[in-house]
């Protein structure tokens, strides 16, 4: 053998040899990393897909609550207010209000946009609330006809909820409103009193109802009255209309002119919060 023909053969085997190395496939490895890449995005989109349902079906439920609680409110407040008998009552409670609201045609469309059954609409009063002059509060004064502020909560399917609130009123009552009382003007104290001669001070209350006036000693306790200073012969009345009289007897003991009797005089009129007490005024009376 030559070394020419060695040289020839040589040269014959390496197009085969580079032949097999162009023939060479991926590896296992880079196939489950394939895999695993197209899992991923597979997995993301559907998730995006879903999230984009899921959120033009609460975007749908939630317009569907509006368009239902706008409905309810305006069909309340024609029943409570111009109905031929109006519903309004006064210290209503949820209950008192049954609201003539037909919610088939809302379920009824309800069908036909889901194509299957699921949960109705269904709206509810929860709460009424009373006006007070300044405010809603939860307490109601008896015979009260001034507005009412009502929350209604509506349920759609999907467990959506939405709720507003509104007020009524009774269009009928022309009587006037309840006022909380008020103490105005200011009584000036000291008052000072003669000794020997009667003297009679107006303590004035405005409110409607008309307050009620009562006089306790200062510091004020509800179980001793301003008419139990009988030895300083002064005593409280109560004139009617928010109006009370601080009575100095002539037979009243002079006192020290710096320190004299003090009083609080209270009214109340059961209104905003009847268990509540009403303004009170301090007076001290001084007797020479």
């Amino acid at each position: 053998m030559t070394s020419g023909s060695l040289w020839v053969r040589q040269g014959e085997r390496r197009p085969e040899r580079g032949r097999f190395s162009r023939d060479y496939g991926d590896t296992l490895i880079e196939v489950l990393l394939a895999i695993v890449v197209f899992s991923i995005a597979t997995t993301a989109l559907f998730s995006a897909l879903t999230a984009s349902v899921q959120s033009s079906v609460t975007h749908r439920s939630q317009a569907s609550l509006q368009a239902l609680l706008g409905t309810y409110a305006n069909t309340a407040i024609s029943q409570i207010e111009f109905a031929a008998t109006p519903l309004f009552t006064s210290c209503a409670s949820p209950q008192t209000y049954r609201v003539r609201l037909n919610l088939t045609t809302f379920n009824h469309q309800l069908a036909i946009l889901n194509g299957a059954s699921v949960d109705p609409y269904i709206v509810e009063l929860t709460r009424i609330q009373y006006w007070n002059g300044t405010g809603y509060s939860n307490t109601c004064v008896k015979g009260s006809q001034l507005p009412q502020l009502l929350t209604v909560l509506a349920v759609g399917p999907h467990h959506a909820k939405a709720s507003t609130i509104f007020s009524v009123q009774n269009l009928a009552y022309n009587g006037k409103v309840p006022v909380a009382v008020a103490q105005t003007p200011a009584v000036t104290s000291p008052v000072t009193a003669t000794k020997g001669q009667v003297k009679v001070i107006s303590i004035p209350f405005t409110g409607t109802p008309a307050p009620v006036l009562t006089c306790f000693d200062d510091p004020p306790t509800n179980s001793r009255a301003c008419s139990s200073k009988n030895d300083d012969r002064i005593s409280f009345v109560d004139g009617g209309n928010g109006t009370g009289f601080l009575v100095v007897s002539s037979l009243a003991a002079a006192t020290d002119p710096v320190i004299g009797i003090p009083f609080t005089i209270r009214g109340t009129n059961g209104y905003p919060d009847p268990n509540a007490a009403g303004p009170s005024v301090k007076i001290t009376v001084v007797v020479q």
